[in-house]
């Protein structure tokens, strides 16, 4: 019974902790400002109607046999597919990664920006 009590107290500490916190106000006045900005509501539309593709995509780039350091098929197929969509700079990166830098943006390394493809999947790097 004690062992019980003691993983139920555990459980609701645990618990308690992981509820959201109120942000503060000025961080709060700031997120609202952002989510009205209208550049921000039209771009969070795009990104909600492109949903289903932008899906399908992220399947079809999984199913690729990507093991590890064998993901030369996956990042061809990366690479093929950014420059259809116009990413001109596309290209794989010295680690076998597929990498490319979005219009106006300088490349960065594959830590740090970009959007790019491995064995994890697809990704936007900040």
């Amino acid at each position: 019974m004690r062992l019980a009590t003691s993983v139920a107290i555990a459980l609701s500490l645990v618990a308690g902790q992981a509820l959201p916190q109120t942000p503060p106000p000025a961080v709060d006045a700031a997120f609202q400002a952002i989510l009205a900005n209208p550049k921000v509501i039209k771009a969070l539309d795009d990104i909600k109607a492109d949903d289903a593709r932008a899906l399908e995509e992220q399947k079809r780039i999984t199913e690729i046999p990507a093991p590890p350091y064998k993901e030369k098929i996956r990042a061809e197929y990366f690479l093929n597919r950014m420059q259809e969509l116009g990413f001109k700079d596309a290209a794989i990166d010295s680690e076998g990664n597929g990498d490319c830098a979005a219009q106006g943006h300088r490349r960065r390394t594959s830590q740090t920006g970009g959007i790019g493809a491995s064995r994890h999947g697809v990704s936007r790097r900040h």
